[in-house]
């Protein structure tokens, strides 16, 4: 299945610059269905300011069906916009927005459960669980809830691109992975992240799936370049794993330190399997087997 695995990547690689310009687009436009029609039929290609402004009729109705203020739940998103891809408290959110800690932690909750904002928590692997108490990463459902503050607030706070890549996956990776998609959006089953605890090492895993199990180990690095210590901690800490890359393409041979994938995210966000539970099957645990973790989904579908 490796091998197999390493064609189908080596194989498509003449479509990694069609693909990143089609992930470009969906960054910019997003998924949800209006946003879609606005890019297909509008000169400019752009989402219109009424698509936009259903959008955020949508998220303040969800937020008032449980008796929440509209506009401390655009401001939080307006947070997480500025923290995209960094690991936060709920002590740091409540600061910066002025609210309660426990205000914070109940908008994160009832946002989750709207399915507006995912939430990755810590796994310490020293325990073997899931730490609920530490930091948190927030990823928003579809990147469009990212450009609302800057429509309804006038903000100028726009993540990166890389933070919004990372988005993408963080979203991708918790649809081909859990089970229940419904019951774990607010509280993932799977997916979580992962960070050394030592005070002078300051590294981190975007993603871990599956951590008592296959402990499948991915990190986003949408750069226009990758450079080695950028593998570092998947080699030392997990004996392998995956890098999404922007460009970058390598498959590992799994001899010496060659046990590090480099993947483009566009190809493996391609290549994902939207909405199955493929943890623990077949192709998954072979190229754990070998410790070389490619992306373990793609043997699950065949391009058209």
């Amino acid at each position: 299945p490796a091998d197999a695995a390493a064609d189908m990547l080596l194989g498509h690689a003449f479509l990694i610059g069609q693909l990143d310009e089609r992930l470009q687009t969906y960054l910019q436009v997003g998924g949800y269905p209006a946003a879609v029609r606005d890019h297909l039929t509008l000169p400019d290609g752009m989402v219109s300011e009424s698509t936009s402004r259903q959008l955020w009729d949508m998220v303040a109705g969800d937020v008032s069906r449980f008796r929440g203020d509209p506009l401390k739940a655009l401001r939080l998103i307006e947070r997480v916009s500025v923290d995209l891809g960094s690991t936060v408290s709920y002590n740091r959110l409540a600061a910066h927005l002025g609210y309660a800690v426990d205000t914070v932690e109940d908008y994160v909750r009832r946002m989750g459960e709207a399915f507006q904002l995912l939430t990755l928590h810590f796994f310490d692997l020293s325990k073997g669980m899931v730490a609920p108490k530490k930091n948190i990463k927030l990823y928003p459902v579809d990147p469009l809830l990212m450009q609302l503050p800057r429509a309804m607030l006038r903000s100028t706070r726009l993540p990166e691109t890389p933070a919004l890549v990372e988005a993408t996956l963080a979203l991708a990776l918790f649809r081909a992975a859990e089970l229940d998609l419904m019951e774990a959006f607010h509280v993932p089953r799977t997916l979580f992240y992962w960070r050394s605890e030592r005070s002078s090492a300051e590294r981190e895993v975007d993603f871990l799936l599956d951590p008592t199990g296959a402990r499948l180990a991915f990190e986003s690095k949408y750069e226009q370049s990758v450079q080695g210590f950028d593998a570092a901690t998947l080699r030392r800490v997990f004996g392998g794993g995956t890098l999404f890359t922007r460009h970058d393409l390598h498959v590992p041979s799994g001899a010496g330190n060659d046990t590090v994938a480099r993947i483009p995210a566009a190809l493996a966000l391609w290549l994902l399997p939207p909405g199955q539970a493929i943890v623990g099957k077949g192709p998954l645990m072979a190229y754990v087997g070998t410790r070389v973790v490619v992306t373990w989904a793609i043997t699950t579908r065949q391009p058209n």
